[in-house]
């Protein structure tokens, strides 16, 4: 019994060491040492200073009332909501083309700000599939939508290409804040008060250089907190409040190897913090000054095996839920009450092992959507259009998106797009973003699409 263990242990490791191969042959066709960035040289700290104007807050956080809709009017119950063609019927395109620039491949991060719909992109092409750090970039961009039109609002990166996506987009007492990936200087922290003229509020890493990006950002007690990625000593979070940063746990908190501050939520008058790892996720509750873990190993509860990080949290009703990443057997959806003993909801991937991960959720009225990511298959890496589910309860989930296409095929008839990093409401509007592979040839750019919620929710 022990030498099969060995054995299926030899197989899934060759199994990994496999795809990665397929992953790096398919998609990487671009030798790195063709493209350097645009402009790697930073701005002088006079570049900061610019005026700024008073916005409405845009922000939309709130936990849902968790009711079902009326029999005959639920999207879960299997029926195609419409006859014919449903993607043309349940969503519309709304842009394409990466705004016009195939470079844009994610629409990495969405926030209603101020009237307008705000969408930050990841902007690049060649280098590593394990990393967001792309060979080449113009820097990434931010474009505001008014309901019938596209405007650019940022381009280069903030006149800082190695600014390469905008990953966060939050808002906190009539401020729009954008978290930048930068692997040159350090991630940045940006900010505005009209959506048109904006400030550094943190530059080269939040004072530490180690922390090429802005994983994730909340609202919280009247400030922005942010958690890093930095894989040199482990992931960060900080608190911002305009222009000034205040550093609250370094060292990936209490274990190093928590290279990544993945995923934030407020819930029960805390902030809890999820972490990426490849020793497993962990969960902490963070009161704004101190952490304390719940989850993890060496915990009496921790995630099952081959969940290695926390991707995303939200609130549904009076639950947490928390979506995993796995790239051996599919993301994992969990959910607890009080923030200590957690719940899988279905199985890992909901029964599709590419499913590599959860990249968001997002709410609108009573529907909880998550977006996710699709590593493909071992002969097509990243070959495979990625998914996108709905719950009218925060337990049960229907794909809407994905091969059983009640509203369109995988990655929305386009196997180009490989995930779906960033969904948000806009008035009585919903829109889903989606991400192309950047290191693989043939890719088009990002699409953003309109869910036409009355017709078919």
């Amino acid at each position: 019994m022990k030498g099969i263990c060995v054995m299926k242990q030899v197989v899934c490791f060759a199994c990994v060491l496999i795809w990665l191969g397929f992953a790096l042959a398919a998609c990487n066709d671009t030798p790195a040492s063709l493209y350097e960035y645009a402009d790697t040289d930073p701005k002088s700290d006079a570049s900061l200073d610019g005026d700024t104007e008073t916005a409405s807050d845009g922000d939309s956080d709130s936990p849902l009332d968790g009711d079902v809709p009326a029999d005959g009017d639920n999207p879960l119950d299997g029926d195609d909501p419409t006859d014919g063609d449903a993607t043309l019927q349940c969503l519309r395109k709304v842009s394409e083309n990466g705004f016009g620039d195939p470079l844009n491949m994610y629409a990495y991060a969405m926030a209603e700000f101020n009237g307008r719909l705000y969408v930050g992109t990841f902007n690049g092409e060649g280098g590593s599939f394990l990393s967001l750090d792309p060979s080449y970039s113009e820097g990434a961009e931010i474009w505001a939508y008014d309901g019938e039109a596209w405007e650019q609002v940022i381009d280069n990166g903030f006149e800082r290409p190695a600014n390469v996506a905008i990953t966060t987009l939050t808002v906190v007492d009539d401020i729009l804040y954008a978290g930048t990936a930068n692997f040159n200087t350090g991630a940045e922290v940006w900010m505005t008060k009209n959506g048109e003229n904006w400030t550094a509020a943190s530059r080269n890493g939040l004072g530490n250089p180690d922390n090429t990006v802005i994983k994730s950002a909340v609202a919280y007690s009247e400030a922005l907190f942010v958690g890093t990625e930095n894989r040199s000593s482990g992931g960060e979070v900080y608190r911002i409040k305009e222009r000034q940063v205040q550093l609250k746990g370094s060292g990936g908190l209490e274990n190093p190897t928590n290279y990544s501050i993945s995923a934030m939520t407020p819930y029960k008058g805390f902030i809890f913090v999820g972490t990426t790892s490849a020793s497993g996720p962990e969960l902490y509750r963070f009161t704004g000054e101190t952490f304390t873990r719940i989850l993890g190993i060496g915990d009496y509860q921790s995630f099952p095996l081959g969940h290695n990080g926390i991707s995303a949290m939200t609130t549904y009703d009076r639950s947490m839920l928390m979506v995993t990443s796995n790239v051996l057997s599919g993301f994992g959806i969990f959910t607890t009450d009080d923030g200590i003993n957690i719940e899988q909801l279905g199985e890992d991937g909901f029964g599709n092992s590419r499913l590599a991960y959860g990249w968001t959720f997002a709410h609108a009225d009573r529907y909880l959507f998550l977006g996710t990511f699709n590593t493909g298959s071992l002969l097509d890496a990243f070959g495979e259009g990625s998914s996108v589910f709905l719950s009218t309860n925060g337990l049960d989930f229907a794909e809407m998106i994905g091969p059983e296409e009640r509203w369109a095929g995988p990655g929305i008839n386009n196997a180009d797009n490989y995930g779906f990093p960033a969904m948000s409401v806009y008035g009585d509007r919903f829109f889903i973003g989606t991400a192309q592979c950047y290191h693989c040839n043939g890719r088009t750019g990002l699409e953003i699409w309109e869910v036409l919620m009355d017709d078919c929710l």
